[in-house]
């Protein structure tokens, strides 16, 4: 229950940050996850970037909703941004039955205006270290 609580709490934050910048960019979308247990699963996930920090830098919150809850604070640092593409590095905090962590790294490639397709590599060190994929796109708001 707490790691629910932690990332609702966390969310809530995040739209507070977001009502009073408005120029930061929020980014809402869903996926796929593979990984060795279970192999497959369905997750959402919302983006918010830290420009007023630090250009390169943005927060993720992910939660896998099928076919058990485990959620992910994960902080992004670009490092290539160019013809659409955007590489970056991630690390942060995984919830799941216990507190965990991740790190890994990622790309957003810009499909149109307001859709952006994403992928990501992980790897999950918790109460069962594993590999993590992601797959999926993201609609800017």
């Amino acid at each position: 229950m707490k790691p629910i609580k932690l990332l609702f709490s966390t969310l809530v934050i995040v739209l507070a940050f977001h009502v009073q910048s408005h120029s930061q960019m929020i980014k809402v979308g869903g996926g796929v996850e593979l990984r060795t247990k279970p192999p497959v699963g369905m997750i959402t996930k919302i983006t918010y970037d830290l420009g007023a920090l630090d250009p390169n830098l943005r927060i993720s919150i992910d939660a896998a909703v099928l076919p058990d809850f485990e959620g992910n604070l994960d902080v992004h640092y670009s490092f290539v941004r160019e013809f659409g593409m955007d590489a970056y590095a991630l690390a942060g905090a995984n919830f799941a039955s216990n507190i965990g962590f991740n790190a890994g790294a990622g790309v957003n490639l810009e499909i149109s205006k307001s859709l952006d397709g994403f992928g990501e590599v992980k790897y999950l060190v918790n109460h069962s270290p594993q590999a993590s994929i992601k797959l999926g796109v993201l609609y800017k708001l």
